[in-house]
């Protein structure tokens, strides 16, 4: 019978006969650990949970929502990032009128001028594009990715107002908050 060895000295996989004796390590994957409280969605390529709440609510609204909560609105850092987001908000089927009806969700992301910023502290990889260098908006990603003036676009920096009425768009939001190692049992 012949198993497969990690050879420490040419740093490779080798074929060996398993009757002879060789030292072994065992490990499960780092998200097999990670849980999540009830309610929310485990996204283990980014070790965070995502609470989805359906209820339609202005940015300021959803972002005080999740700080008590001990979270933050839910963020992308990049382009697959969101299409994580998406891949758990999706299935709720939450329609809105954003970008021309394709409907979307807040995002932790605000712009002032042409400085984009996430609400967790990090630096996200999209870039602000606009008419108005002065202008203020709140981050939303798209339910799914839409064309434009020929290019593609998976989100929109929005003005957290509506331009018509001045009322505040209403979207829904996930709140987002770290995987917990200490929720998982028998460990």
């Amino acid at each position: 019978m012949k198993g497969v060895i990690f050879n420490p000295i040419n740093q490779k996989f080798d074929v060996k006969n398993a009757a002879q004796e060789h030292h072994s390590l065992c490990e499960t994957p780092r998200w097999a650990k990670l849980q999540c409280h009830s309610g929310w969605h485990l996204v283990p390529q980014i070790r965070m949970c995502l609470r989805v709440h359906e209820k339609f609510t202005n940015f300021l609204e959803a972002h005080a929502f999740c700080n008590v909560k001990g979270s933050f609105i839910a963020t992308a850092q990049n382009g697959n990032e969101s299409d994580m987001l998406r891949s758990v908000i999706n299935p709720y089927n939450l329609k809105n009128g954003l970008a021309g009806g394709v409907g979307g969700f807040w995002t932790g992301v605000k712009a002032e001028a042409l400085t984009t910023f996430s609400m967790d502290g990090t630096k996200p990889t999209f870039k602000v594009e606009g008419d108005d260098p002065n202008a203020k908006g709140c981050g939303a990603i798209t339910f799914r990715p839409f064309i434009a003036d020929g290019r593609e676009f998976g989100g929109e920096i929005v003005s957290c107002k509506k331009e018509r009425d001045y009322d505040f768009w209403e979207l829904p939001f996930m709140c987002q908050n770290f995987a917990d190692q200490s929720l998982a049992n028998n460990i």
